[in-house]
């Protein structure tokens, strides 16, 4: 019986030598090391600032919408719920996060954690950030200022509400409810819309029952035909539950322009 001999390997520090002598491997200085460190953070805060951003946008716009409170109306409240979503929002905060995961395990050693936990991690950050960012009614704020000046960031989505709004949904508030079949719909005080009618068929489905009270503030999902609208639902504004409807106080509304949600 032969035995085989081990073959002999090159120690460590031989082969490394090899390595950088045939321009496998690559010698970076500390000083170049820690500026890409600095870009990579720089870089990283930039994205992560685009991306609470565009996700507290998507809350504003799905608040002041009602979108959720339209599922009540079921496939048509869904159906009105993903026509109206602003899907541009959404698609720049989920690129948003797998780039920021990206980052993370690329420049900042998040490699030891599953790219599922850190994609995670992330949206439960980037959710409650929004939400805060909600809660100070930022995307209010600058809206008043779009009324009275530029807002330098998305400032023609700030003037024209009606480019976020619901695609057959309309706000409004009651008035002269009938009793039966049709009542007028007038505008808050931020939109420039006219009064409509609205017809109530046996098809219009009524979540919250039958019964309006002049005042009332609804959404009315239907199609509008010059100033009527053939309700297809109606889902009543339930403003006590809104933690996010409470007044907006700035020097703008002392000088006349006001604003409610």
């Amino acid at each position: 019986m032969t035995s085989e001999q081990p073959t002999h390997q090159p120690p460590i520090v031989d082969r490394v030598m090899d390595s950088i002598e045939h321009g496998q491997v690559t010698m970076r200085t500390r000083t170049r090391a820690q500026f890409t460190k600095v870009v990579a953070v720089v870089c990283y805060g930039l994205l992560a600032a685009v991306v609470l951003y565009a996700a507290s946008w998507v809350v504003f716009v799905v608040t002041i919408n009602q979108s959720l409170s339209l599922l009540a109306l079921g496939l048509l409240g869904v159906e009105e719920f993903i026509v109206s979503a602003p899907w541009i929002a959404i698609v720049i905060v989920v690129a948003g996060i797998v780039l920021l995961e990206f980052f993370r395990r690329t420049f900042f050693g998040g490699y030891r954690r599953t790219v599922i936990i850190g994609l995670v991690a992330l949206l439960l950050f980037v959710g409650i950030a929004a939400a805060g960012i909600r809660r100070v009614r930022l995307h209010e704020r600058l809206e008043q200022q779009g009324l009275v000046s530029r807002v330098p960031v998305m400032g023609m989505m700030y003037q024209h509400r009606r480019l976020y709004g619901l695609h057959q949904g309309y706000r409004g508030i009651v008035a002269q409810w009938n009793g039966q079949d049709q009542f007028r719909l007038d505008p808050f005080e931020w939109d420039d819309r006219m009064p409509l009618t609205v017809v109530i068929t046996k098809k219009t489905i009524l979540p919250d029952g039958m019964i309006f009270i002049d005042g009332d503030e609804v959404v009315v999902v239907g199609k509008r035909m010059d100033g009527t609208i053939a309700a297809r639902g109606i889902r009543r504004i339930n403003r006590r539950v809104d933690r996010f409807d409470r007044p907006v106080t700035s020097p703008m509304m002392q000088r006349g322009v006001m604003m409610e949600y």
